[in-house]
């Protein structure tokens, strides 16, 4: 199944689940897509915190990262959006480069390996 996103209205947040399969040959285009869906979707809920998480099988090579923080401005994240991403274990090397990436950008994000840690730093920092 492709890389899919729910979401889910939460008071002081919105929760996205990005669930699914990466799609050989498309990961920097379907990594654009559901950046864009998601800003689209805080914009819409009007939502400035965002809780993420990555339940996503598939490798995304580093090629593949740099090329979508290229293509970043595309993807309609906004750096008033404060960012908790949750991923598994064999994610965190990549999205600590879009992390570092995004800082630099002048985002507020960060990377984390389960939703009470993320939730906390998203709603108390």
């Amino acid at each position: 199944m492709p890389v899919q996103i729910s979401h889910f209205v939460k008071r002081r947040f919105l929760l996205l689940k990005l669930e699914g399969t990466r799609t050989l040959g498309r990961e920097t285009q379907e990594s654009i897509s559901l950046w864009r869906q998601a800003a689209d979707l805080a914009r819409e809920t009007e939502r400035t915190h965002v809780l993420a998480e990555f339940h996503i099988s598939g490798n995304l090579p580093l090629q593949q990262c740099i090329d979508i923080l290229n293509q970043g401005g595309s993807s309609g994240m906004h750096p008033d959006l404060k960012l908790a991403v949750v991923v598994g274990e064999g994610f965190q090397l990549n999205m600590h480069l879009f992390r570092n990436y995004l800082h630099h950008m002048g985002y507020e994000v960060e990377i984390f390996q389960n939703r009470a840690t993320a939730k906390r730093w998203l709603l108390n920092t």
